[in-house]
């Protein structure tokens, strides 16, 4: 009579033990989804995807280090362009001047005058362009990042990559610095260098303005491409949040019924088994 007892107790169905333990292990997988909002947290859950997920995630991070380098470079040439301006009036200040000595109608006194303010100015150039810098990298006078030697990245991969034009506005000022308006024969001769010093000083802003254009649009495929890539990315790993609810109520009205049904089953069980021994 025990050992039917205990065949009884023995008995029962071993299918409903591994139906709870897989219920609570996919519930389980289940809350971990919901919770990270990540479909794919390990290999385990779709090696092909999360390979194929952290390809794009390594393009998603190279598309924001790459925008931010074709930021930087954006700023960079700003501030070239700022001096290109800043010259530029400088040098038109110049040449009034020059224009005003060149007149025979002033004494030579006055042109002492101007001229001190033109030769405040040329020094006032030079200040310009060499305090033109970008983290501590001069950007306007033909070195660092003016020399036409650097290159920005300005994609995710090694063979994305934009160059900075060669920026120097400090060779076409520097024939400035022996020019004079003390004479009248000097201010028409400064005339000469400044016009020509500021053909040099335009064409060269307007290579700043192309390229800062043409980073801009690189800027906005960047962005473009990010999003993309995000959005491919989603769809790959990214856990169907109405779809993990429902599963996630389906299961664990399973879990629950059956966990009910197991209780109910050891309840009668015992019942049968004090029966067999009281009898």
């Amino acid at each position: 009579m025990l050992q039917g007892a205990r065949n009884i107790v023995s008995g029962q169905p071993n299918r409903t033990v591994d139906g709870l333990q897989r219920t609570n292990r996919e519930l389980r997988t289940i809350l971990e989804r919901l919770s990270s909002g990540r479909r794919v947290n390990r290999a385990s859950d779709d090696a092909s995807a999360l390979a194929v997920s952290e390809g794009l995630q390594n393009r998603i991070r190279g598309f924001k280090m790459a925008s931010r380098n074709v930021n930087d470079a954006m700023s960079a040439l700003s501030i070239a362009d700022s001096a290109a301006n800043s010259v530029t009036s400088q040098l038109q200040r110049q040449r009034e001047l020059a224009v005003a000595a060149s007149s025979g109608t002033l004494s030579d006194r006055d042109r002492e005058a101007l001229n001190t303010e033109y030769q405040a100015i040329t020094q006032e150039i030079n200040r310009t362009v060499s305090s033109a810098n970008f983290n501590r990298q001069r950007v306007a006078d033909g070195t660092d990042l003016g020399s036409g030697d650097a290159t920005i990245q300005s994609g995710p991969t090694a063979e994305d990559s934009l160059a900075l034009p060669p920026i120097d506005l400090m060779t076409p000022i520097q024939q400035l610095e022996a020019s004079s308006v003390a004479t009248s024969e000097g201010a028409r001769e400064a005339i000469s260098a400044i016009d020509s010093a500021m053909g040099s000083v335009s064409a060269q802003a307007s290579t700043i303005g192309a390229t800062y254009n043409n980073m801009l649009s690189n800027l906005s495929n960047l962005e473009v491409a990010m999003v993309n890539t995000v959005a491919a990315e989603s769809i790959i790993a990214d856990q169907d949040m109405a779809e993990g609810i429902a599963r996630m109520i389906q299961k664990t009205l399973l879990n629950e019924g059956a966990t009910t049904a197991f209780q109910r089953f050891q309840e009668i069980s015992r019942n049968q088994v004090l029966g067999l021994l009281q009898g």
